[in-house]
């Protein structure tokens, strides 16, 4: 089954490919094996083919944390708590730091981990930066995402921050959704890829106060 976005700028209309609907008796279901390759960190807290929102307001320091995520998790290291089924491959698409910021950021967390050969080994080869600040919405997954997706083959993409790429008003029920069901679920299903979105609420008035 395939169906049709509009690329910015009124490029040409591109298919994209979707999954079938699977229908089952409600009896056949079968429950999740502990080993069986789908969970990608934590007790099925985040598996193939789904997402994690990562929120927080902007400048406190969500690209550092999620720095440190994908460090550990490429590692085999649990983060946060949260521990991964192995050590995972990542792809990081981001788009608010340049070169120099990042690597103040992995050497900041690499300089406290304290991480084995094994574990330095498994982060050089697991995780890789992608610097796209030009691509949004349908053009991002079609010409960035699921290429990279398919040349990669990462555990978890990680895209940081949303507002650089949904394409659209954030507050519109019908711009997010498109995005997030129409556009990346699909590939994200198909290259068997969990995904963590780094979303930044505004920041608070100087003046504001909290109950």
């Amino acid at each position: 089954m395939s169906d049709e976005v509009q690329l910015p700028n009124g490029s040409e209309r591109v298919p994209t490919d979707k999954p079938e609907a699977v229908v089952k008796p409600l009896m056949t279901l079968q429950a999740a094996e502990e080993n069986d390759g789908n969970t990608l960190l934590g007790n099925r807290f985040l598996c193939r083919g789904g997402g994690l929102l990562f929120v927080g307001s902007s400048g406190i320091g969500k690209s550092t944390a999620i720095m440190q995520c994908c460090i550990c998790w490429s590692a085999g290291r649990e983060c946060f708590g949260i521990e991964p089924a192995k050590p995972l491959k990542i792809l990081m698409v981001q788009s608010e730091n340049d070169e120099a910021d990042l690597c103040e950021m992995r050497d900041g967390v690499l300089n406290g981990l304290n991480l084995s050969k094994e574990q330095a080994r498994h982060v050089a080869d697991n995780t890789h930066i992608v610097f796209e600040a030009a691509r949004t919405s349908a053009e991002l997954i079609q010409g960035t995402i699921e290429p990279l997706l398919e040349r990669f083959k990462p555990d978890l993409l990680v895209l940081d921050p949303a507002l650089s790429y949904i394409g659209g008003n954030a507050n519109e029920q019908e711009t997010v959704g498109g995005f997030l069901r129409n556009l990346l679920n699909p590939v994200l299903q198909k290259h068997s890829c969990g995904v963590v979105i780094v979303h930044h609420t505004a920041k608070p008035n100087a003046g504001q106060r909290f109950p």
